[in-house]
């Protein structure tokens, strides 16, 4: 399975639950001589956390065979499902964004060797306004991001996830003109695993903004992505506070931590911090300037005010990179002022702008 290069860029977290030891594999029923299993870290998730679910599969028969993982559409399926059985997340983990070339597709296993992957994900809350957030967090739906693809919404509470693996003979046909011969076909579950997912406590949150205002590099920016994914409002200050003085792509997981709490009373300082960017030196492709345009796209509700400031931004002499990335906010917006700003734009000698 190719899951590796996308999700080597999320960091690596160790979960720890003082409730739940880490789960041995579950190994499902042998099927042409292979066993699935799948396992987790821990059995209990809090809101926010970086988990890791381990996929394995093991060649219990006395021969060599060979996996494949090519089609987005079959292989394995990954299903978790809530209290009532009902099936609420399904996870295509064979599924590979980058597209390596077709013999890495397939990996050849002797008798006994096993394969395994890591799927990572985090539990989110999902992205609500600060005006109609349930007061009570078991009310608030919940859902899991797994690297690019996100799925829910659902409510907090037990789970159980559980995989199954089919391979038809025409991908098989594949792996033998590859030279991957005898290619597994057919179909092999796993035993299914057991968890819960619940919110953090205050006490808990209080800790990750000890490390948001005085961690290490990396702490921050992981404390970033939890008060986000919590929409911890007391963590606002701290995380303007990351905008106001730091540079670099991660800052772009700040701006939506920023976007995910819906804090908008900071909407008129991320401006000021806006206009005070521009006149420090250019960083990059993702320099600041652009990430606080975000983080003002996420929290400014009026939309009207947000096309009045970005067509501001669009007529000022800001750099060609900022220009462009207010004009796609606008050329999405249903507003003559607006759109007469990007049109504006054609009529200038700025190539990438036009």
């Amino acid at each position: 399975m190719q899951l590796a290069r996308r999700l080597a860029a999320l960091a690596a977290a160790t979960l720890v639950s003082a409730a739940a030891a880490a789960q041995e594999p579950a190994w499902g029923p042998e099927a042409a001589g292979l066993r699935a299993s799948i396992s987790m870290g821990v059995a209990e998730l809090r809101i926010g956390e970086l988990f890791v679910i381990r996929v394995r599969f093991k060649n219990v028969s006395d021969r060599p065979t060979s996996l494949h993982d090519q089609d987005y559409h079959a292989g394995a399926d990954l299903v978790i499902r809530d209290e009532k059985g009902e099936p609420v997340l399904c996870m295509k983990a064979c599924v590979d964004y980058m597209m390596p070339p077709p013999k890495t597709f397939f990996h050849a296993l002797k008798p006994g060797e096993t394969f395994s992957v890591e799927v990572r994900g985090r539990v989110r809350y999902q992205f609500v306004d600060a005006a109609r957030r349930p007061a009570n967090d078991a009310d608030r739906e919940i859902y899991v991001d797994f690297s690019d693809e996100t799925f829910g919404p659902v409510h907090g509470g037990k789970f159980t996830a559980a995989l199954r693996y089919a391979v038809d003979e025409k991908s098989a046909e594949l792996g033998r003109k590859l030279g991957f011969d005898p290619v597994w076909t057919g179909e092999v579950t796993s035993d299914k695993i057991e968890f819960s997912i619940r919110a953090m406590t205050r006490e808990e949150l209080d800790r990750n903004l000890t490390r948001l205002e005085g961690g290490s590099a990396a702490e921050k920016l992981e404390a970033a992505e939890v008060a986000g994914a919590n929409a911890d409002l007391k963590a606002s200050r701290a995380l303007m506070a990351m905008l106001a003085a730091g540079g670099g792509k991660d800052l772009w997981q700040v701006a939506e931590a920023l976007g995910a709490i819906q804090d908008t009373s900071l909407v008129g300082e991320l401006q000021e911090i806006y206009r005070r960017s521009l006149k420090e030196p250019e960083r990059g492709p993702s320099d600041r300037p652009n990430v606080i345009l975000n983080a003002i796209r996420g929290l400014e509700p009026d939309r009207a005010k947000l096309n009045a400031f970005l067509v501001e931004v669009l007529k000022s002499d800001a750099p060609v990179a900022v220009r462009t990335f207010a004009m796609n906010g606008l050329s999405l917006e249903r507003d003559a002022e607006a759109l007469g700003a990007v049109v504006a734009v054609a009529k200038k000698p700025a190539p990438r702008c036009r």
